[in-house]
């Protein structure tokens, strides 16, 4: 007579699941996607109150995982030869430059990854692969995979069964204090990122068809609304933003002044100055605008960062090892 069985890869399964659910902060809500069709958890991440460790709210950031489990890690080196920007050029190994890296061998399933593919890039798929012999995860960000390592490499993937993935070691979940949580908190923030590149970009394009300063504070206090830069991030142009935002606003509150005062508008730079006492106060007047436009030019080019740099930090390359 049989009764039912469990097999052992459900054991492994609900094993992997009680790792990452001890390594992620107990406050970030798992998700979990019934039934799984190649993507098993969404992750929810959550902040703690400022001054109320007894209550946690969410941060509107999600990224989705797929979960893996094994019992025996592939771990070797692998050397990794520079190569210029793979979006812009292609992908020739420079054989001068190098680095030896440590990084795990996985194989996955190509329809999983044409799943990516179809999600797109504004919605980050993170492979969790489970180490149940050694309780470590590894992480690696499929989206940037597909597009940085395995179509440069292998522009035909699509049509194998499975692929064979490098996954740097050092891309691990090591505790809930782990620095490398801030990793998982950038890829949860890609939405939010890709949302405000293209509103930079539609207001940076704007700026030569605005004749008044109130619209530039209107685009300036919708941009600093934006929660992400109120919390420090690891991608430092993140960071130092607030600070040339809010110095860019004293600026346009300055020249508004005076467009009250002197009918001197954004959109009349070229009009009579009448209103200048000396050289000096034009050459003033017309850094302060331009400071303005560079404003705009840095804002509008985060999402060329993100896309050529960012998106490469965390894989097996050279460039994401010297980014280290």
């Amino acid at each position: 007579m049989k009764a039912k069985r469990r097999s052992e890869n459900q054991i492994m399964e609900e094993d992997s699941e009680a790792l990452v659910r001890r390594l992620l902060p107990r406050h970030w809500v798992m998700h979990e996607y019934k039934p799984d069709y190649g993507i098993d958890f969404v992750v929810e991440v959550f902040d703690e109150l400022e001054g109320d460790a007894a209550n946690f709210e969410t941060a509107g950031e999600i990224f989705y995982v797929q979960l893996k489990a094994i019992k025996s890690p592939e771990i070797s080196e692998v050397e990794k030869y520079g190569r210029s920007n793979v979006e812009k050029y292609e992908n020739y190994p420079d054989t001068a430059e190098s680095v030896v890296l440590e990084v795990l061998k996985f194989r996955i399933d190509v329809p999983l990854l044409n799943t990516v593919l179809l999600m797109g890039n504004a919605t980050p798929v993170l492979l969790f692969v489970c180490d149940l012999t050694n309780d470590k995860v590894y992480f690696v960000c499929l989206n940037d995979y597909i597009e940085k390592i395995l179509y440069p490499e292998k522009p035909n993937f699509r049509s194998q069964q499975s692929v064979q993935l490098e996954i740097p070691t050092s891309n691990i979940l090591a505790g809930r204090d782990s620095e490398n949580l801030e990793i998982l908190r950038l890829f949860a923030k890609r939405s939010k990122f890709y949302a405000e590149f293209a509103k930079f970009s539609y207001q940076r394009h704007e700026l030569q068809y605005i004749q008044a300063y109130s619209i530039l504070l209107r685009f300036l206090d919708i941009n600093m609304m934006y929660d992400f830069w109120k919390k420090p991030s690891i991608w430092p142009a993140i960071n130092r933003m607030p600070s040339r935002m809010k110095a860019v606003k004293e600026i346009i509150e300055e020249l508004k002044d005076l467009e009250d005062k002197e009918k001197i508008g954004f959109g009349n730079v070229f009009g009579e100055l009448d209103w200048c006492s000396s050289e000096e106060e034009s050459l003033s007047y017309f850094y302060k605008r331009n400071e303005i436009f560079r404003l705009w030019d840095e804002l509008a080019n985060l999402g060329n960062v993100h896309e050529e740099i960012v998106r490469e930090w965390f894989l097996p390359t050279v460039l994401a090892e010297m980014c280290r």
